[in-house]
């Protein structure tokens, strides 16, 4: 699994907070921060409270040097969205307690997307939320979907066939067409298992060493100095007693 870069935060909130007037009232933003794999969907929730009239309310991508403008949603006109999303964003709730759900998610979502609060005396900015998306295990097979195993080369229909694909803006390696799926090399490919059995035994390994340190301070604390059990004593006293235990004869037999 590969993770798109993404942009950091502070570098954003430090431009954000350089470039814009004084907030004019308490925008709250959730989830900070969310993984999710490819084709996924998250839902980011816009909480504002202003002192004046609220006008909108933006949800912005950081793409530095500038921020870009991904949604604008107010109560009274059809809500906006960028090119980029469009068809794969859901609004619910009202203005001032708004949630934008972002579907069917792509690696280059990866970032970080800010809540923006239009009212007549000011705007107010969310914390943020730093978004990132793994790609799937068929989209790290890309090359070979040209390229099939053995160097034979595929048939002239499946190359213009997942090229189409592949410069699609709504291309998707989960939900391949039929004829798609039918080419050399699109299949996935099964190391899946392998590396979730070798996982799975370094964990066992790892709980059972943390196990037993955990035993072995547990017995130290038991026989500590200032605090001994009388169980610990009598063991002291039979190990370290250097009294000669071998039978003496009896001089009055």
């Amino acid at each position: 699994v590969s993770v798109a870069p993404g942009l950091p935060l502070l570098p954003v909130l430090l431009v954000l907070a350089a470039a814009t007037p004084p907030a004019a009232g308490e925008v709250r933003q959730s989830p900070l921060y969310t993984v999710t794999p490819e084709g996924g969907s998250i839902n980011i929730t816009c909480s504002v409270r202003v002192n004046g009239t609220l006008l909108g309310v933006h949800l912005r991508q950081s793409h530095l040097p500038a921020v870009r403008k991904v949604t604008y949603y107010d109560d009274e006109n059809t809500p906006t969205v960028d090119a980029r999303f469009r068809g794969r964003v859901v609004f619910s709730g009202t203005m001032d307690n708004l949630t934008i759900t972002m579907q069917r998610l792509r690696p280059a979502d990866t970032g970080a997307y800010f809540c923006e609060a239009i009212a007549e005396d000011g705007q107010g900015w969310g914390a943020g939320t730093t978004l990132v998306v793994t790609a799937s295990a068929r989209l790290l097979q890309g090359a070979s979907w040209i390229s099939p195993p053995l160097g034979i080369p595929p048939p002239p229909t499946c190359t213009r066939t997942l090229k189409a694909l592949m410069d699609s803006p709504h291309f998707f390696p989960d939900t391949l067409s039929p004829a798609a799926s039918a080419c050399p090399g699109t299949q996935p490919t099964g190391f899946t298992f392998p590396v979730a059995l070798a996982l799975g035994c370094l964990l066992v390994v790892l709980g059972l060493a943390a196990m037993c340190v955990l035993k072995r301070r547990q017995i130290r604390n038991m026989c500590s100095a200032r605090d001994r059990s009388t169980a610990c004593v009598i063991y002291e006293d039979m190990s370290c007693s250097r009294r000669n235990t071998i039978s003496i004869a009896n001089h009055y037999q």
